[in-house]
């Protein structure tokens, strides 16, 4: 039954070798969509039944299997954690920033980050790190924070999600002085890898 006969096909089922091997088959009808893996190897089984014809089914299908293979993220996420993961993936950032921890920094960032900033225009990778070494070494520091309840967070399937909201930029004097210096709007776009969210896109605006 398992052993590929016409190309992937076994009897009723397809064989393929994905890394680890996989027998699958999905199904689906006017109203509800469903797929079922099972990695032997692994001795793991995916299953995703949905009432809806939505491609997005095989997508989470996809997402739960590698999520289980690499041991990355947890198998079965409980409702509302890609907000918590978001959020915690931009403190991490920012909790970076704001003690000038450049290597952590740098490894939230994705190698191909494209940042645009309304006063700055479009930046990649590199040149933000190097912003944050030169400014590091300034008397003058900044800190930023989050304002979590304007935040805004969308899943893009397969891929990863899009954050939106305001944060605040704080300017701290040599003599410890603080003042609010900028109130912007952003947009950005995550990454999911193997090593964790990555901050690729950024549309940064409102600056004075």
């Amino acid at each position: 039954m398992i052993t590929p006969g016409k190309e992937d096909f076994g009897l009723g089922v397809v064989v393929k070798q994905q890394g680890e091997r996989v027998i699958s088959h999905t199904g689906g009808i006017q109203g509800f969509v469903a797929d079922l893996r099972y990695y032997p190897g692994k001795h793991l089984s995916v299953i995703v039944l949905s009432n809806t014809e939505s491609k997005e089914t095989l997508e989470l299908s996809e997402q739960l299997s590698w999520q289980a293979l690499s041991g990355t993220l947890p198998l079965v996420a409980p409702a509302g954690t890609l907000r918590d993961q978001i959020l915690s993936a931009d403190r991490q950032l920012f909790d970076a920033y704001n003690i000038c921890n450049t290597v952590q920094f740098s490894r939230s960032l994705a190698s191909d980050l494209e940042f645009f900033h309304d006063s700055t225009g479009l930046t990649g990778h590199d040149w933000n790190v190097n912003a944050l070494e030169k400014r590091c070494a300034e008397s003058t520091k900044y800190h930023r924070s989050l304002d979590e309840q304007s935040v805004q967070i969308f899943p893009v399937p397969g891929y990863g999600a899009l954050e939106m909201g305001t944060h605040r930029f704080y300017e701290k004097g040599a003599d410890g002085s603080e003042k609010l210096d900028a109130t912007p709007g952003f947009a950005n776009v995550w990454k999911q890898t193997p090593d964790g969210w990555k901050l690729t896109r950024v549309l940064s605006y409102g600056h004075p």
